[in-house]
């Protein structure tokens, strides 16, 4: 292996951490900041709540069942916070910036 392989072969090396520890990073951001949900659904059934939020202008199933949740909050009276700090334009679209730092956001 001459000198100049060397190199590139160092360059790809350092590439390839930096991309995993980028990966790294944002998997143990969204690990300490958001909760997730599984769904599993009958077969077929995904393509067709994906086909009603298309049609509502959602740009994913993800979007769409947010809304639908958020909406199901306010009805049934609760309040949509996100915690503290969270902004309209720091947040996926989904939790309203909460008015009361202090406030205890474990409920959702």
């Amino acid at each position: 292996m001459n000198e100049q392989e060397k190199k590139r072969l160092e360059m790809l090396e350092a590439s390839e951490k930096k991309l995993k520890d980028r990966y790294k990073y944002q998997n143990e951001y969204i690990k300490n900041n958001y909760d997730k949900i599984v769904l599993t659904l009958p077969k077929g059934f995904k393509k067709e709540v994906e086909n009603i939020a298309k049609n509502k202008g959602f740009k994913n199933i993800t979007e769409y069942v947010k809304e639908l949740l958020k909406n199901e909050i306010n009805a049934a009276g609760g309040e949509s916070v996100a915690p503290a700090g969270i902004t309209e334009d720091k947040k996926p679209g989904f939790f309203e910036t909460a008015t009361n730092p202090q406030q205890d956001h474990t409920q959702i």
